[in-house]
């Protein structure tokens, strides 16, 4: 697979959807079978790969971070997202970055992702999920 941010995307929901079916339900696109040819969908990666490059452009202010991940979590709560599925999204994540890179996601790296994605999931969870 090719490098890019639209790949790497698309990887992510296949993965994300491959290691838990129910999800797909939660979009528009989920009810066709070739969900990965619906504009929704296209858009959906899009809007993903925005709110990373936003989430990074954000690193030099820690505050205005947690603010905007915080504000993402509540977007999804009424969508039907659930506190796990951050879980499941985490998995899609590392299997997606593995592929990718294959023999260049190191053991270094991958530790990195993951106390990076940790504290990414605990800023969009935060206290979206506490009233629930």
């Amino acid at each position: 697979m090719e490098l890019g941010a639209g790949n790497v995307g698309n990887s992510v929901f296949k993965n994300l959807f491959e290691l838990d079916p129910n999800l797909l339900k939660l979009f528009k696109f989920g009810a066709h079978e070739d969900y990965e040819e619906q504009q929704d969908y296209i858009n959906h990666i899009s809007l993903v790969i925005d709110n990373v490059t936003q989430a990074v452009n954000h690193l030099g202010d820690m505050d205005s971070l947690v603010d905007f991940l915080k504000q993402l979590g509540g977007i999804h709560i009424p969508k039907g997202v659930k506190e796990e599925d951050y879980d499941t999204l985490g998995s899609a994540i590392m299997t997606s970055l593995k592929e990718v890179l294959d023999t260049n996601f190191t053991y270094a790296l991958e530790r990195a992702w993951e106390v990076t994605y940790s504290k990414i999931k605990a800023g969009v969870i935060a206290d979206n999920y506490e009233n629930l």
